[in-house]
C-alpha cells in the first residue's frame, strides 16, 4: 500500500513558493537568451501574431525595394545614354551647320539647269560679255572672275546678274561668286530699266588719276525698277583726286530698292558709298551696312542726295563715315527728301560734323521720321547722342547756333531711341583691301555627319539594362505596394534617328543641308524633353524608394515593440527572482527543523 508523505503546513507553503519562483525565473531567463518577451502565441497572442504580420509586410516590402532599386538603374542607363547620344546630334549640328556656312556649290552643270536656255554660267570675263550681249537674261556667274580692266559692264533692260547663292538660297558672309574690276574707267557696271543684280562679291579698284566721278554701279538717269539684292560692294580709289566717288551712284528720274544684306565700303575722295539725285528705297527685309572714308584731309558721306534725290528707309540703316551719315545736298540743288518710316531702324556713327545733315535756304530739303521709327546716333567720341550737339544741320549754316536741336527733333514726332548693337569693327563681310582672298569650294566631311548619325543610333540602342531600353521604345513597370495594387509604368520613346525624323540626305543643295539642320535642331530639342521626362520618372521612382525604406523601418520597430524584451527590466528581474529564491531556500530549511526536533528525543 502507498504511503503518502504528510509535510507540514509551513513546508508546503515553502516548498510552492520555490516553485512558482523557479517557474518565474525560468521564464525570465528565456527572455534574456532570446531576446523576446513573445516567444510564440502562447505567451501573447495577440501581440505575436500582430508582430508576424507586420514583419510579413516589412518582408514583402523590402523584396519590392530591391525592384525599385533595378527601376532605378533601368531609368538611370536611358537617360546617361541619351545624354551622350544626343552630344553626337550636337556634333553633326555643328558639321551640318558648318557645311551650309561653307561656300559649298554644286557643279556648273547644275546652274546651267537652273538659268534654261535664255541664261548662262560664266566663268571668265570674255563669257560674261559674251552673255550679256547675246542678252541672256540670267546669268549667273561661277567662281571668281578677273580682272574686267578698263571696262565698263553694261547690262541690259531686264537682265539679271546672279551668283551661285541666288539659286542655293545662301546667304552668309562669304561669296562664291565675285567680279573684280580694276583701271581708269569711271563706271564698272551700268545697269538699265528693271535689272537685277543679285548675290554677289564686286570690287572696283579705280586707278584714275583724275576722274570727274567713278563709280563702281552707275544708274543712268531716268532707269526705274532697278533691284540690288545680297552684295557685298567694295569701291577702292587708289589716287587722292578729287570727283565724286563711290559703290552706287543714281541719276535723277531713276529709281533702285536695297534687299537682303548689303555691305558696302566706300573709300575715296569725297567718297560716298550711295549718292543719289533718283530713289533710294531700302527694303523692309533689307539690312543696309555702310562704311564710307575719305584719303585723309577729306570727307565721305554714307549716302549723298542731290537734285531732288529721295531717300526711303523702311528696313535697318547702318552707317559709319568718317564724314556725314545721311547728307541732304548742299546749294544749288535742293528738293531732297529722307523719310524713316515707322519700324525702320537707323544706326549712324560719323566722325564729322553731323551724323544727319540738310541745308536749304528755300527750305525745300525735307528730313521725316514717322513715330515707331529707331534711331541710334553716335557722336566722335563713341558716345550715344540723339541728334544732339548740331548733328541735325538746317538753313543752309554751318553755324552751331542755328542747328536743330533734339529737343526740337523729339517734338516734331514721336519715334523710339534704339541702342547701338553693332560691332564696327568686325561688321563688314568684303575682305580688307589688298587682301581679297579668292573664294573655293569647302570640302566638307559627310562621311563623318553620316558616321555620327549611325554612332548615335548604336548608342541609343545599346543603352538597355536588364533587356529594357526606355529610349527604343520599351516600358518599365514598378510595383509600389505589397498587395500590387499600386504601380507606376514609365513609357519610353524611340529616340532612334529615323524615329525622330531624321533623313539621310546627300546634301547636293544649301535646302538639303538646311533640311538637315532643322531635323537635327528638333532632335536635340526632343532629346532634351526626353531626358526631362525621364528624369521626373527617376525623381518619383526615388521618392517612392525612398518612403519604402523608412515604412520598412517603421514596421519592424512596431513588431519590435510588440514581442521584444527589455533586456535591463529583465535582468533586474531576473536578479530580484535570485534574491527570492535564496530566500525561499532558507525558508524552507526554517520549517524544517521542527521536523529535525523530533529527531532528537531517540
Amino acid at each position: 500500500m502507498f504511503n503518502n508523505i504528510t509535510l507540514t503546513s509551513s513546508m508546503r507553503s515553502n516548498l510552492y513558493a520555490l516553485k512558482n519562483l523557479t517557474t518565474q525565473m525560468n521564464k525570465t531567463q528565456n527572455r534574456l537568451a532570446s531576446g523576446l518577451k513573445v516567444n510564440s502565441a502562447i505567451d501573447n497572442a495577440s501581440s505575436y501574431y500582430q508582430a508576424r504580420a507586420l514583419n510579413n509586410r516589412a518582408s514583402d516590402l523590402d523584396a519590392l525595394l530591391d525592384s525599385m532599386g533595378q527601376s532605378i538603374q533601368t531609368i538611370s542607363t536611358a537617360i546617361k545614354g541619351l545624354e551622350k547620344s544626343g552630344e553626337m546630334l550636337e556634333q553633326a549640328a555643328v558639321i551640318a551647320e558648318a557645311a551650309y556656312e561653307a561656300a559649298i556649290i554644286p557643279e556648273k552643270a547644275w546652274f546651267e539647269a537652273q538659268v534654261g536656255e535664255n541664261g548662262a554660267v560664266v566663268s571668265t570675263a570674255q563669257e560674261l560679255k559674251d552673255a550679256i550681249a547675246a542678252n541672256k537674261e540670267t546669268i549667273c556667274v561661277y567662281g571668281k572672275i578677273d580682272y574686267f580692266e578698263n571696262q565698263t559692264l553694261t547690262m541690259k533692260k531686264g537682265q539679271k546678274l546672279v551668283g551661285t547663292e541666288y539659286f542655293t538660297g545662301y546667304s552668309g558672309n562669304k561669296k562664291f561668286s565675285e567680279i573684280n574690276f580694276s583701271g581708269t574707267q569711271d563706271k564698272a557696271i551700268q545697269v538699265a530699266n528693271n535689272c537685277l543684280i543679285s548675290d554677289l562679291s564686286l570690287n572696283f579698284e579705280s586707278l584714275a588719276a583724275s576722274p570727274t566721278r567713278a563709280n563702281l554701279i552707275d544708274i543712268q538717269s531716268s532707269s526705274r525698277s532697278i533691284i540690288f539684292n545680297n552684295l557685298d560692294l567694295l569701291f577702292n580709289s587708289i589716287y587722292k583726286t578729287s570727283g565724286s566717288q563711290g559703290a552706287i551712284r543714281c541719276g535723277s528720274g531713276s529709281d533702285f530698292t536695297l534687299s537682303g544684306v548689303i555691305n558696302i565700303d566706300g573709300y575715296g575722295i569725297y567718297g560716298n558709298s550711295i549718292a543719289c539725285a533718283g530713289t533710294c528705297n531700302i527694303a523692309r527685309n533689307a539690312i543696309v551696312n555702310i562704311k564710307a572714308m575719305s584719303h585723309s584731309g577729306t570727307v565721305g558721306y554714307g549716302v549723298d542726295f542731290f537734285s531732288g534725290g529721295v531717300l526711303n528707309v523702311y528696313g535697318k540703316l547702318n552707317i559709319e563715315s568718317d564724314g556725314g551719315g545721311i547728307w541732304l545736298e548742299r546749294s544749288p540743288w535742293s528738293g531732297c527728301v529722307a523719310n524713316i518710316y515707322t519700324g525702320a531702324e537707323v544706326t549712324i556713327k560719323s566722325n564729322y560734323s553731323y551724323n544727319i545733315g540738310y541745308r536749304d535756304t528755300n527750305n525745300y530739303n525735307k528730313l521725316t521720321i514717322a513715330a515707331g521709327a529707331k534711331l541710334n546716333i553716335k557722336d566722335v567720341d563713341g558716345e550715344v547722342s540723339l541728334l544732339s550737339n548740331g548733328y541735325v544741320k538746317s538753313n543752309n549754316s554751318y553755324d552751331a547756333s542755328l542747328y536743330l536741336s533734339s529737343s526740337d527733333l523729339l517734338n516734331s514726332g514721336s519715334f523710339e531711341v534704339v541702342g547701338n548693337t553693332i560691332d564696327w569693327s568686325t561688321w563688314r563681310a568684303i575682305p580688307e583691301r589688298g587682301d581679297v582672298e579668292e573664294p573655293t569650294r569647302t570640302v566638307y566631311d559627310k562621311e563623318q555627319y553620316d558616321s555620327l548619325m549611325t554612332a548615335y543610333d548604336e548608342m541609343v540602342s545599346d543603352s538597355s539594362y536588364q533587356g529594357i531600353n526606355l529610349i527604343t521604345g520599351g516600358s518599365l513597370t514598378t510595383m509600389f505596394n505589397e498587395n500590387r495594387t499600386h504601380s507606376f509604368v514609365v513609357q519610353g520613346e524611340d529616340m532612334r534617328s529615323n524615329a525622330l525624323g531624321i533623313t539621310i540626305r546627300e546634301w547636293n543643295t544649301r535646302d538639303d543641308i538646311a533640311a538637315s539642320i532643322k531635323e537635327i535642331k528638333a532632335a536635340m530639342g526632343k532629346v532634351r524633353d526626353v531626358v526631362e521626362s525621364l528624369g521626373n520618372n527617376l525623381s518619383i521612382i526615388q521618392t517612392r524608394e525612398n518612403f519604402t525604406d523608412k515604412l520598412i523601418d517603421v514596421l519592424e520597430t512596431g513588431a519590435d515593440d510588440l514581442v521584444l524584451a527589455d533586456m535591463n527590466e529583465e535582468s533586474a528581474n531576473y536578479l530580484a527572482l535570485q534574491t527570492r529564491n535564496n530566500l525561499a531556500v532558507n525558508a524552507l530549511s526554517l520549517a524544517a527543523q521542527s521536523n529535525n526536533s523530533v529527531l532528537k528525543l531517540f
